[in-house]
């Protein structure tokens, strides 16, 4: 139930022979987006490395907001055990406060770039962290967890 008109020939050898070649592939990707649109979500993927992405431009395979966690308690407690997970295993001096704010992409699971409050005896006001985590089909993988990254 695609509303794009298939490609014909000549477009699918151009696209084959184009694939680092933006502007020919955009309706592969995104079918009929509004350029500023697509500039702007590609902008915040690069600039956050996938944690502050607000703009969901469509069906993408990339990193879209997830806004769902704040009236689907189930997802909630998947995020927050996901969150203190990522700090278990990589800060364990610091204990989960809040999710901020929650990206990811699909996968064999879902990769979450889960961006969240915590705090220790260090920083008893809190901090914020980015944590990427893999939740797979089987297995759950933490690959890392730091404070927030701020691009000046």
């Amino acid at each position: 139930m695609r509303n794009v008109e298939p490609f014909t020939e000549d477009e699918l050898r151009a696209l084959c022979t184009s694939l680092n070649e933006f502007e020919r592939n955009r309706r592969c990707v995104v079918p009929y987006v509004d350029p500023k649109i697509w500039d702007k979500y590609v902008q915040e993927v690069e600039e956050s490395e996938g944690f502050d992405v607000f703009t969901n431009p469509g069906p993408t395979l990339g990193y879209m907001p997830i806004t769902t966690y704040k009236r689907d308690k189930e997802l909630e407690k998947k995020l927050i055990g996901l969150a203190k997970q990522a700090l278990a295993e990589k800060l364990p001096c610091y204990e989960f406060v809040a999710i901020e704010w929650v990206t990811g992409h699909r996968c064999a699971g879902w990769v979450y770039n889960i961006t969240f409050q915590a705090h220790s005896a260090d920083a008893p006001e809190g901090k914020s962290f980015q944590a990427r985590v893999y939740a797979g089909i089987v297995d759950v993988q933490v690959k890392f967890c730091r404070p927030k990254v701020v691009k000046t």
